[in-house]
């Protein structure tokens, strides 16, 4: 799965997703900026507050030595920590040594773009592209968070999903789940919790048999309702990525299991040759 290309390098935060006098609902809560990440001094790689180191995707050079940017998560539920720095001699004491290398591999090309580097180079599994096709799970518990359920959804729930299709002759595949599949996934979780999706709205197809090199610019330019909806696009060579668009007041931003909250025009989405389908994620109502 492919992870969405920051238009800069380093971290893209959100410089302010809260519009002006509005009413706080909760999506707007949800899409305020992120707070500041704690910039660690010299901790090690293996923290057990922040949880496993993610990926490593930038770096800097100071006047005690060279730092890299570490995504951390929870080991149990994929849950993201802030980033921060940390000292490259600690990281490559824990095994981190090839993740390192690779982003100086990035910092001496032209390659704008660290995920960009990756991708063109055969590193994926440096910027943690999903090779088990969790990205549309990862999609999927991020809309559900900006819609107000923030516990509908976990990584270990999207695991226990995948086993039991495995177990039933029916694996989901590396390459990607289907929209049958995520709709499956989304009956099981709803049967799991007392706050549910709507499968109603998830099966209208809002953006559908978008293919060209216009998708991107017409994605940009599609006018949706305000909410927030799950997309699925694929670059030329059909690799597949899920990620979430937030509207509000017209704006659109975007989120990913890299990115959160950036404006859609400061996207690097040149990568997208089509969009299979942009469905709306909101909680059921009887």
């Amino acid at each position: 799965m492919m992870a969405i290309a920051h238009a800069q390098k380093g971290t893209i935060r959100a410089k302010s997703c809260r519009p002006t006098n509005v009413a706080t609902t909760s999506l707007v809560r949800a899409i305020s900026p992120a707070p500041a990440p704690k910039f660690a001094t010299n901790t090690p790689a293996r923290n057990q507050e922040r949880g496993v180191v993610f990926a490593i995707v930038d770096r800097e050079e100071t006047q005690f030595g060279i730092k890299y940017l570490v995504k951390w998560c929870d080991e149990a539920d994929g849950f993201r920590w802030d980033d921060t720095w940390e000292y490259g001699v600690g990281l490559r004491e824990d095994g981190f040594d090839r993740a390192c290398n690779v982003v100086d591999e990035w910092k001496m090309s032209k390659v704008s773009t660290y995920y960009r580097f990756c991708k063109l180079n055969g590193h994926c599994h440096h910027i943690r592209v999903s090779p088990k096709g969790l990205c549309a799970f990862y999609a999927l518990g991020i809309a559900t968070e900006l819609v107000g359920n923030a516990g509908w959804h976990s990584m270990a729930q999207a695991r226990q999903f995948m086993r039991e299709c495995a177990g039933r002759g029916k694996p989901i595949s590396p390459e990607g789940v289907t929209y049958g599949e995520l709709r499956c996934y989304v009956k099981f979780a709803n049967s799991r919790n007392l706050k549910q999706v709507s499968t109603k709205l998830l099966d209208k197809n809002v953006f559908e048999g978008v293919t060209g090199h216009q998708s991107t610019s017409k994605l940009c330019a599609v006018v949706l309702d305000e909410g927030v909806y799950i997309c699925a696009a694929f670059s030329s060579l059909r690799v597949t990525h899920s990620f979430v668009i937030a509207v509000v007041h017209g704006k659109k931003f975007i989120y990913d299991d890299a990115i959160t909250g950036v404006g859609i025009e400061q996207c690097d989405l040149s990568w997208i040759y089509g969009v299979s389908f942009v469905r709306r994620v909101d909680n059921y109502v009887p």
